[in-house]
């Protein structure tokens, strides 16, 4: 989608996901639910125009070469798909460099980095990110020039910080704001987070599916606040747009929340809005001819 008023305004959608319930395993997918249905790129273009960049789904173990080989095959046969974000066993430590070799073997004009969603893992052992070969794993990224993307909940981003901070010569990206809650909690935790995560360079912010952290609200005066707070700690130049389709469509449509973030941002500055909704995303997934 482009702007009309501003012919220069290009969006790169920073986060998608692309699903195959009838080949992938998903346990995050309720059978039946919404979700429990092809989404292909296609489907994706229906919604929007933009380049966009595909994260992993979170399939079962086992399945991820396959969903890379998928996502990378849909890649290098439609322009729209401009990166992908592969999984990677970082908690192997240094023993994730094997990982991280085929998948550049088999896809490195389109891999842009890795992510492991701590989820799960964090109920298990909340400290696992802080772990040593947790750490050495996530370090091994720098030397192959692939980022990070911190998938975790609100309550982990004590431990995330700190990983970041051992980590600097990576590049990490906070997915969805850091997950707050933005109906009817105080921000003030929230806030403080972002302060401190912004305070280290090496990590830019994802404002990726911002309605489901607003329950579907669609009341800009709701979200402003938030990316005021976000816009005076990373500034634009850290921070990029990012829909989360399809599971954003439980909250709301795409145009819906363009609409929302667009309202929000009518204060800023054009340039400041170019990088929002492209130029950071380029910048940081090193894409070409992209805006």
């Amino acid at each position: 989608m482009d702007d009309d008023s501003n012919p220069n305004l290009r969006i790169i959608d920073s986060h998608i996901h692309l699903l195959q319930p009838d080949r992938f395993t998903y346990s995050w997918v309720k059978p039946g639910s919404s979700l429990d249905t092809p989404f292909l790129l296609s489907d994706y273009a229906e919604l929007s125009a933009n380049r966009c960049i595909a994260v992993e789904a979170s399939v079962a173990p086992g399945q991820a070469r396959a969903e890379f080989s998928w996502l990378y095959d849909v890649a290098s046969t439609h322009d729209q798909l401009a990166g992908i974000i592969a999984f990677a066993d970082v908690s192997q430590g240094v023993s994730v460099e094997h990982e991280l070799q085929w998948l550049i073997q088999h896809g490195n004009q389109y891999l842009k980095g890795v992510r492991y969603v701590l989820g799960k893992a964090y109920r298990d052992d909340p400290e696992l990110c802080l772990r040593q070969p947790f750490i050495e794993g996530v370090q091994m990224l720098a030397a192959h020039d692939l980022l990070f993307e911190i998938a975790v909940d609100f309550a982990q981003l004590k431990y995330v910080a700190r990983l970041v901070a051992a980590c600097p010569t990576v590049q990490f990206v906070l997915e969805h704001m850091g997950k707050p809650e933005i109906t009817g909690n105080d921000p003030r935790a929230w806030c403080q987070y972002m302060q401190q995560f912004a305070a280290l360079p090496n990590v830019v912010c994802k404002v990726s599916n911002i309605i489901r952290a607003g329950n579907g609200e669609l009341d800009p005066k709701l979200y402003a606040p938030y990316i005021q707070v976000l816009a005076e700690t990373f500034g634009f130049d850290r921070l990029m747009f990012g829909s989360d389709a399809p599971v954003m469509l439980n909250y709301g449509t795409f145009d819906a929340q363009i609409a929302v973030l667009r309202s929000v941002l009518k204060p800023y500055s054009a340039k400041e809005q170019r990088a929002f909704f492209g130029d950071t995303a380029a910048r940081v997934y090193h894409l070409q001819g992209a805006t």
